[in-house]
């Protein structure tokens, strides 16, 4: 695999992470939602979306988009996320380094 074939394969797994960590977000939003026909506070729900993006968002938007490819995916399999085993073997060694480390 070259190096720029294996930037891109690192990110479709990036997004992968991170798309699940984004779901997980939104749905722990989804009960503010449930009575948004009605009974629903909607200043109370727009103060709750605006931390949503202020505060979750911005550190996964840092933690997947911004960093590096091989970061970002060692990051995300720390964490549980996503699992060694999903990543073909053959790229492990971008990032292996960095699952060891104190730094994350």
């Amino acid at each position: 695999m070259t190096k720029f074939s294996t930037k891109q394969a690192l990110k479709t797994y990036v997004k992968i992470a991170y798309e699940r960590e984004l779901r997980e977000c939104l749905l722990k939003l989804s009960p503010d939602f449930k009575n948004l026909d009605s009974a629903c506070d909607v200043w109370s729900l727009k103060a709750t979306l605006e931390n949503f993006i202020q505060n979750d968002l911005k550190v996964l938007e840092t933690s997947y988009s911004i960093a590096d490819p091989a970061y970002a995916l060692a990051y995300a399999i720390r964490r549980g996320v996503i699992t060694l085993d999903e990543v073909p073997a053959e790229m492990h060694e971008s990032f292996s380094s960095l699952l060891n480390t104190e730094e994350m």
